[in-house]
């Protein structure tokens, strides 16, 4: 069984606000990753052995659907609240704080290798990590209640070397 919208592909996609975009524009691939994420996530939780590492991750999953949400509706009001991201921030220093800055690049690194067979998608306030990666992707609200998407590529980096 199939499903149609009967409104024709030409590489496009209709988003939540109904605009037609390219499947492959940075929003529509935000998605897939941001899914990728979930699974990862959902992943991580089965295998800990760690119950407050469970709990961390399941609070993570549940704001997932959301993120989706604020994704899909870019210029509405967000379903994260501010308190969120902040609460999120912390756990996310909390984490960081315990590695030093040669574990965190050694861990960057690792992840680096990793990449010939496998995408990742890592939050991070680590330099040493950020450093590592071929995209940054970041999302601002210079305007109360409106969020922006912004991607920084940062392949051409090595090109240069």
């Amino acid at each position: 069984m199939g499903v149609y919208t009967k409104t024709g592909d030409e590489g496009k996609t209709s988003l939540y606000t109904g605009e037609r975009v390219e499947k492959c524009s940075l929003r529509v691939r935000t998605y897939g990753t941001v899914d990728e994420a979930d699974s990862a996530l959902a992943m991580a939780r089965a295998f800990s052995q760690n119950a407050e590492v469970k709990k961390k991750l399941f609070t993570l999953q549940k704001l997932m659907p959301m993120l989706m949400a604020d994704l899909a509706s870019i210029g509405q009001e967000p379903m994260i609240q501010m308190e969120q991201v902040e609460a999120l921030e912390r756990q996310m220093d909390e984490i960081e704080a315990a590695l030093d800055d040669s574990n965190v690049s050694r861990y960057a690194e690792y992840l680096h290798k990793l990449t010939r067979d496998t995408q990742f998608i890592v939050i991070t306030h680590r330099r040493g990590t950020m450093e590592q990666v071929d995209r940054l992707y970041g999302i601002t609200m210079q305007e109360k209640g409106v969020s922006t998407l912004v991607s920084v590529n940062l392949i051409d980096k090595e090109l240069d070397d």
